[in-house]
């Protein structure tokens, strides 16, 4: 499926600009090829791991419990299962006001309004309206994965041909109801400019799910922070920044996985 490939982004960067499909309406053209990772999400660190297949720690303790518990092993503390997830670059073309104080992106509510203040407090009911225009990582499942699939299948160019992934914008319609998000992507197939954005400026996906060593995940199990995994590593990484990793990470994971 379009949602599957083996290519590879090629730029690093220290910290990835992630897209978050907070309740309602997101407009991104998808550029470059998804990548397909498997995960695990725990619920008492609010933290997504990358899977590590065979050397998972995760995966190694899901057996043991499905062995010792077959019938209620998904209720037992320290199981957690295996998603998929799917990541891509893309271009925000959503409307959002940009705080002048904190640069912070004002998106608008479910009401179709937006925010009288920015989520630290500025205000922002003067500011003008403008398409972000930022490159960000954003993470999809499979459901919706299969979803972008059908519609991209289903629209062709004259000759009959798929005019594929990366051809018009995506519009992502999120609600939430009884704590639960719901998010259903939309082609709008008349969005179908040409975008160019610079091989640079496109994040590397391999870098995109938190991925830690064996030890470092079984450190995390144990109740050790991410932050001083992080540290741990005795590399540059210096403490404010292992600070600011440790949060975006969990910002991100509570905020990805509300689905």
């Amino acid at each position: 499926m379009l949602f599957e490939t083996s290519e590879n982004e090629k730029k690093t960067f220290d910290k990835i600009n992630f897209l978050y499909f907070e309740p309602g309406q997101h407009i991104i053209r998808i550029l470059g090829n998804p990548r397909k990772f498997y995960t695990h999400y725990l619920n008492n660190q609010k933290i997504s791991v990358k899977c590590l297949g065979e050397e998972c720690p995760i995966c190694q303790n899901n057996k043991k419990l499905i062995a010792e518990y077959p019938k209620t092993f998904r209720e037992i503390p320290g199981y957690a299962s295996r998603s998929t997830r799917h990541y891509f670059n893309c271009l925000d073309r959503t409307e959002v006001k940009v705080c002048p104080e904190c640069g912070e992106e004002v998106k608008k509510e479910m009401s179709g309004k937006y925010p009288a203040v920015c989520k630290n407090g500025h205000l922002v009911v003067d500011v003008p309206a403008t398409a972000s225009g930022k490159v960000k990582v954003a993470s999809i499942s499979e459901t919706n994965a299969l979803e972008i699939n059908s519609h991209v299948k289903s629209i062709l160019g004259e000759d009959g041909s798929e005019l594929g992934i990366n051809a018009f914008d995506f519009l992502f319609m999120v609600t939430k109801s009884g704590g639960k998000k719901n998010t259903s992507p939309l082609p709008l197939k008349d969005h179908n400019d040409v975008v160019e954005v610079a091989e640079e400026l496109l994040y590397d996906l391999e870098t995109a799910p938190l991925t830690l060593s064996p030890q470092e995940i079984l450190s995390l199990l144990q109740g050790v922070s991410l932050r001083d995994i992080f540290l741990a590593r005795g590399s540059s990484v210096i403490e404010e920044k292992a600070e600011s990793v440790n949060e975006d990470v969990k910002e991100k994971m509570s905020k990805l996985f509300e689905e």
